[in-house]
């Protein structure tokens, strides 16, 4: 089931969020060549257009918009009492920071996981997203 699942997800068939299906075609799954990329791995890559989707957040004039931020986890990365709203999390393997974040979300019932076959797991811990687990290709 795993496998039919993610066979599914990654082309964003079967996903409801326009956000998540945003994500992750716009992002994830993105392989357009970009100016600069030509000599970056595949992890600067997929940080970079990270960066890039959130970048217009960051340039929004409104009042009390903070700017979203991209975090790299560690295997000891530690989290405050609240997840900050203007985070996104990567990792690039299943430790225990990702299913501490993980459990984090699933007892606060919010935020999108996309993990992918690889071990990588990107994290958007958005109030206004649901808790939704999407198994894909990145």
């Amino acid at each position: 089931m795993g496998l039919f699942s993610r066979l599914r997800h990654s082309r964003g068939f079967g996903i409801h969020s326009p956000f998540a299906y945003r994500f992750l075609t716009e992002v994830l799954r993105d392989s357009g060549m970009y100016y600069g990329h030509e000599c970056l791995g595949r992890r600067e890559r997929l940080l970079g257009r990270l960066r890039a989707f959130v970048d217009p957040m960051q340039l929004a004039p409104l009042a009390g918009v903070r700017p979203v931020e991209v975090v790299i986890l560690g295997p000891a990365s530690a989290f405050d009492a609240e997840l900050p709203e203007n985070t996104i999390y990567y990792a690039d393997t299943r430790d225990e920071a990702v299913k501490a974040l993980d459990a984090r979300l699933d007892a606060l019932g919010f935020g999108i996981t996309f993990r992918s076959q690889s071990g990588a797991s990107v994290i958007v811990p958005f109030q206004r997203l649901p808790r939704q687990v999407i198994e894909t290709r990145f």
